[in-house]
């Protein structure tokens, strides 16, 4: 699950530039 919350932070990372 910890992948799955690290890929999500990275999305969100990517979004929120």
């Amino acid at each position: 699950m910890a992948d799955l919350l690290e890929q999500l932070i990275a999305l969100r990372r990517a979004l929120t530039s």
